[in-house]
């Protein structure tokens, strides 16, 4: 079993490498949904929002139209580099180890980020994720899940291979559950073997 720190210099890589193919991915109609309905719930515009793995930022550019206070961040430094190049407010992060002090942010934006955090080290990333975050934050956490299933796949094109973690239901809702007030859970067919 690979040692999480290993997990992530293996995931940086494989995302260093993917940068143009990231920024030209157009955005589903249910992913746009997901984020309409987070900045409904969060409201206020001058909001401090992090976004975390924000790949090439697409989410955090219209945070900042709508005038959140937006921090963008990414485990790649390409990732984040390119977000810098767009006006971003943009840094290379782990969020293992959030480098802000405690309640900082007003919400916090996770799309698909942590399906790549094994289920063992799920309770310990969110709280962290719970210490920067106000009392009363708004903590959006979407991935890909359902299924139960943990590792590499063959078919991911992306070299070095990435690790996902397609976490229960149960076990997401579960884990959550000792960090957070959970106010919504839902899923969403995604025509695939598992779903958001």
């Amino acid at each position: 079993m690979l040692r999480d720190n290993d997990l992530k210099i293996s995931l940086r890589a494989s995302y260093d490498a993917h940068v143009d193919e990231r920024n030209d991915k157009v955005q589903t109609d249910w992913k746009l949904a997901e984020r309409g309905t987070f900045i409904d719930r969060l409201g206020a515009s001058n909001c401090c929002v992090l976004d975390i793995d924000a790949g090439t930022g697409p989410d955090s550019l219209v945070f900042r139209e709508l005038g959140y206070r937006i921090i963008t961040s990414d485990l790649s430094l390409p990732m984040a580099k390119h977000c810098r190049g767009t006006g971003l407010n943009a840094l290379q992060m782990d969020y293992y180890a959030i480098p802000f002090p405690a309640v900082t942010f007003d919400a916090i934006w996770s799309l698909n980020t942590l399906l790549h955090v094994p289920l063992r080290s799920l309770g310990s990333v969110l709280d962290e994720l719970r210490r920067v975050l106000l009392d009363r934050g708004l903590f959006f956490l979407g991935c890909y899940g359902g299924s139960g299933q943990e590792g590499t796949f063959d078919k991911d094109h992306y070299e070095p291979k990435r690790f996902f973690s397609f976490k229960t239901d149960d076990d997401l809702t579960r884990i959550a559950a000792d960090h957070f007030d959970i106010v919504d859970f839902h899923t969403v067919d995604i025509g695939m073997n598992y779903h958001f």
